[in-house]
């Protein structure tokens, strides 16, 4: 009763669409809402928009919740005051291939380190922090999370850490040319999100480059090469991905 479940069907089939209803028959405050388009910015805005909690909890489809996941959540808020914006560990879990093995070790590594990054899922934030702050914005397509937390940050606000038990597993997807592929739009998103924090003057044109070309804090001395060159391949990838960011014009 303390919470609503607001399930967003990104752009799903009919059929998925059909057994997610089914799944969701009996389960107090649940709501399935389905939408033309897959796009996770719209998707968020769309459950946001629909929500009435005084706190949203983003989670991704993918994300695999342990039992008591509510109810932490729930004791966590009760001992805290004032309005927040907190990330939760996640765990990615590989799949059997050796691509989604290194995959995995990355992201991991890449959450344990970059720990006040505005990263989702199992990201929690207070509505009236959201609606100050505003949407995610539908025109960048990736990193609208990190995109968001840079204005949360421009406005003042700072991004914290919930209770470690508080986590969530994340399977990894079984695709690795949509992994690569989104690499590529990490780096436009990158590129958008730096260039605005140019123009809005929050950095020199020497500080400005080097946030689009940031030196890797993946890989450690004793790593094995294969890990090694599988940072550099995300590096070099996403790297064109911002050189391509740089080049197009966005509406924002």
């Amino acid at each position: 009763d303390s919470l609503e479940l607001i399930v967003i069907a990104n752009g799903a089939t009919n059929a998925f669409i059909a057994s997610l209803k089914k799944a969701g028959e009996n389960i107090n405050n649940c709501r399935i809402i389905s939408t033309l388009k897959a796009d996770i910015a719209t998707a968020r805005n769309l459950g946001i928009k629909l929500s009435v909690g005084k706190y949203i909890l983003l989670i991704d489809s993918d994300c695999i919740l342990t039992s008591n996941y509510f109810e932490l959540i729930i004791d966590h808020l009760k001992r805290t005051a004032g309005e927040v914006i907190e990330r939760g560990i996640v765990n990615f879990i590989p799949r059997q291939s050796f691509f989604s093995k290194l995959n995995s070790k990355m992201r991991n590594r890449s959450y344990a380190r970059h720990k006040y990054a505005c990263y989702a899922p199992n990201l929690l934030i207070s509505a009236s922090i959201f609606n100050k702050v505003g949407n995610f914005l539908n025109s960048i397509g990736y990193c609208v999370d990190t995109e968001w937390g840079r204005r949360a940050e421009l406005k003042g606000y700072s991004i914290g850490q919930m209770p470690d038990s508080i986590l969530v597993k994340h399977v990894d997807d079984y695709r690795p040319w949509k992994t690569i592929v989104t690499w590529f739009k990490y780096g436009i998103g990158r590129a958008f999100r730096e260039k605005r924090s140019y123009l809005l003057g929050k950095y020199t044109r020497v500080e400005f480059l080097k946030s689009l070309f940031p030196i890797s804090g993946l890989v450690d001395s004793d790593d094995p090469l294969n890990y090694t060159i599988f940072i550099a391949l995300h590096y070099l990838i996403r790297t064109f991905g911002v050189l391509y960011g740089m080049l197009i014009k966005r509406r924002n």
